[in-house]
C-alpha cells in the first residue's frame, strides 16, 4: 500500500482514501522514480505530474519502424487475402482452408463485432508507424487512416494514409474507430473519447483496447507492474472506472473482454528482479538468454486466460457506440 494523499484522482475527482505509489522507469531501465495516484474510489491509476520532457522517455525505439508486410512473400499475400475474404463473407475454398491452417486472424472477431467490412471507413488512433494497417490494406481492406502525433513518416496510398496529427486536426468520420493500447498514454482520456466519439458515423463502432488497474496482476506486483509503464502510460482506469469514462464521453458500452498476455507475469516478473523490458537478458529481447523457458511461458499463457475468464486480467477490450 502507498502513501495517503489527497491529491484528486484525475478521472472521478475523489480525494478519500487515494494513495501514492512511487514506480521506477522499467522499459528502457533508467529507473528514475515516479508517482502515482490509485484512487480509493473507482481503483484508477494516474501519473501525479505528467514529465515535461515525456517525449524523451519513447525513445527511437518505441514505435515499430518496420513495415511488417514488407516482410511478406507474394504467396503469403495471397493467402492473408483469400483468408480475409472468406472470412467476411465471400465463399471461398482456398480461404477457408488457410483460415483452418493459419486461423482466423487476431483482428477477425473485432471487425465481425464491428460489422464492418472491405470498404468500411476504418480509423487507428496511435497508430505508430502502422504495421496493423498496412497488414490490413494487404488483407483487402480499402479505406483505411492512421492518426498519430509521432508517427514517424506519413504514408499516402492507394487506400492508406497515416497522418502525423492529433484526432480533432483530421477531417472526416469512420464506421470503425480503433485505439489500440493509446488511451492510457493521454493526460486526459475523457476528451480523448469525446474526441473519438465526434469521429464516429452514425451506427459507427469504438474499439479501445487499455490496460486494466485493479487487476490481478497490479494487486500482486504492484509498482512492479509491467503495464504500468512509468511515465509513458499516464491514466490507468479500472473496468468501472473506464464505464464510469465512458457514460461522461456519451458513449454506451456494447461489449467488453479481457485479453490479457503472459506479458503480466514475465514482465511483472523482469520488472521485480530489476531487469528492464529492453535489457540483453529479457525474454523480449533474447528469450534463451532469459530466465523463463518454454515451459513456464506456456504456464504463463494458461494463467492468462484463466484470468481473462475471470474478467482479472491485466488489460481487456471494449466496443461502444454513441448513447445518443
Amino acid at each position: 500500500m502507498g502513501s495517503p494523499t489527497e491529491v484528486a484522482c484525475r478521472l472521478c475527482g475523489n480525494r478519500t482514501g487515494n494513495h501514492l505509489h512511487t514506480a521506477r522507469e522499467m522499459m528502457n531501465g533508467t529507473r528514475e522514480p515516479f508517482e502515482y495516484v490509485e484512487c480509493g474510489a473507482c481503483r484508477c491509476l494516474h501519473i501525479r505530474e505528467v514529465p515535461a520532457n515525456l517525449g524523451d522517455h519513447y525513445g527511437e525505439g518505441y514505435y515499430s519502424l518496420g513495415d511488417e508486410v514488407g516482410h511478406l512473400g507474394w504467396a503469403e499475400r495471397m493467402l492473408r487475402r483469400r483468408r480475409a475474404a472468406h472470412l467476411f463473407g465471400r465463399l471461398d475454398p482456398i480461404g477457408w482452408l488457410v483460415s483452418r491452417v493459419m486461423g482466423p486472424g487476431h483482428y477477425a472477431g473485432w471487425f465481425r463485432r464491428a460489422g464492418v467490412g472491405f470498404d468500411s471507413a476504418i480509423a487507428d488512433v496511435g497508430c505508430g508507424s502502422g504495421s496493423l494497417l498496412h497488414l490490413l490494406r494487404s488483407d483487402g481492406f480499402r479505406n483505411l487512416t492512421g492518426i498519430d502525433p509521432f508517427v514517424p513518416s506519413p504514408v499516402q496510398l492507394p487506400g492508406l494514409r497515416i497522418v502525423r496529427s492529433e484526432l480533432p486536426a483530421v477531417n472526416g468520420t469512420f464506421d470503425l474507430v480503433m485505439a489500440h493500447h493509446s488511451l492510457e498514454h493521454v493526460a486526459d482520456p475523457l476528451q480523448a473519447l469525446r474526441d473519438m466519439r465526434a469521429h464516429l458515423r452514425p451506427g459507427g463502432t469504438l474499439l479501445v483496447r487499455i490496460p486494466i488497474a485493479g487487476c490481478w496482476a497490479w494487486r500482486h506486483y504492484g509498482v512492479d507492474w509491467v503495464q504500468l509503464d512509468a511515465p509513458r502510460h499516464l491514466c490507468i482506469p479500472s473496468e468501472e472506472g473506464f464505464r464510469a469514462l465512458a457514460a461522461k464521453a456519451g458513449l454506451e458500452i456494447t461489449h467488453s473482454e479481457y485479453d490479457s498476455t503472459a506479458l503480466q507475469f514475465w514482465g511483472s516478473e523482469q520488472y521485480r528482479e530489476g531487469v528492464p523490458m529492453h535489457a540483453p537478458n529479457s525474454y523480449s529481447r533474447n528469450p534463451e538468454a532469459s530466465r523463463f523457458d518454454a515451459a513456464a511461458i506456456r504456464d504463463f499463457q494458461a494463467r492468462a486466460r484463466r484470468l481473462n475468464e475471470q474478467r482479472d486480467g491485466d488489460q481487456a477490450c471494449f466496443f461502444l457506440r454513441s448513447a445518443g
